[in-house]
């Protein structure tokens, strides 16, 4: 049987659906039940669609620039996206490291190589420092190696910078019609 989470992740593309991450945070939070019985698998989706909803972000900052908005209107979405990184810090590499788990799990993940560099460790200390990882009930917060997302403050931003990427898209339209095109 499919859970609803793992439906969700099956159908919802993150560029037809930039505020996936929503609906799904929103789920985790609700349920503290057997569906998470396994939540790695619903973990790459979550982090993978918080990374995506950061990218479009971007993309929209691109063209929001491109096109010749308003400078305050593109700083509305840049403040958003710094925001948004502040309150997940976590999704990119926690992203990485699912999409590349077997770097990851043999020690020779780019941020693995990066600590082993830094700190000294070894191989071994480096694979064990990023693995692991899972959602937490009680304090609502979703691991990844060392990286955590705070499930709330995930969501509640993953809202803003949705709402702050659909106003950048209305004030695009709004200067293309300003110039007749």
């Amino acid at each position: 049987m499919i859970s609803g989470l793992q439906r969700e992740l099956r159908t919802r593309s993150p560029s037809r659906n930039p505020g996936g991450p929503c609906k799904q945070l929103r789920f985790l939070r609700r349920t503290q039940r057997a569906e998470l019985e396994k939540p790695s698998r619903s973990m790459p989706g979550i982090f993978g669609q918080l990374r995506a909803l950061h990218r479009c972000a971007e993309m929209q900052a691109r063209e929001l620039k491109r096109v010749g908005v308003d400078q305050l209107e593109r700083d509305q979405l840049g403040r958003e996206l710094e925001e948004f990184d502040a309150a997940v810090p976590g999704a990119k590499p926690g992203r990485d490291i699912l999409e590349h788990f077997d770097a990851y799990a043999h020690g020779k993940g780019k941020l693995q190589k990066d600590v082993t560099r830094e700190l000294g460790l070894d191989v071994f200390e480096a694979a064990a420092m990023f693995w692991g990882g899972g959602y937490d009930p009680q304090t609502e917060e979703l691991t990844q190696g060392p990286f955590v997302i705070v499930v709330l403050d995930a969501l509640e931003a993953a809202h803003r910078l949705h709402r702050a990427i659909y106003a950048a898209g209305k004030a695009i339209d709004r200067h293309r019609a300003s110039k007749g095109r």
